[in-house]
């Protein structure tokens, strides 16, 4: 089923869909050391039917939940982080990080 999926979607769109949820890109998450992606280079038919079901090709974990998540919030992939905001002893925020979008999923 899914390799009939990305047989109607084509090379071209796959490879779309694929770099419009983030996969193609690091997310920039406030961690050191993300790896990148690791995907087809000259795509053909047979590499378009493995990779529908996801196979031969790698992303991080931090990559496939932010791509969950742009299903769950309208089609915007946004940059994650782990630390949102720094306060002092007081309660006044020392830095802030802001969300960031990214892509629009169309």
């Amino acid at each position: 089923a899914f390799m009939q999926m990305g047989q109607l979607l084509g090379i071209n769109k796959y490879t779309q869909y694929y770099k419009a949820f983030g996969f193609a890109d690091k997310t920039g998450i406030d961690l050191p050391g993300e790896a990148d992606d690791q995907f087809f280079t000259d795509m053909d038919e047979v590499d378009l039917a493995v990779g529908s079901f996801g196979q031969n090709f790698k992303i991080t974990p931090i990559q496939m939940i932010t791509a969950c998540a742009a299903v769950a919030n309208g089609g915007y992939v946004l940059q994650p982080y782990v630390v949102s905001k720094i306060t002092d002893s007081d309660g006044n925020v020392v830095s802030a990080r802001l969300f960031q979008k990214k892509h629009l999923i169309r």
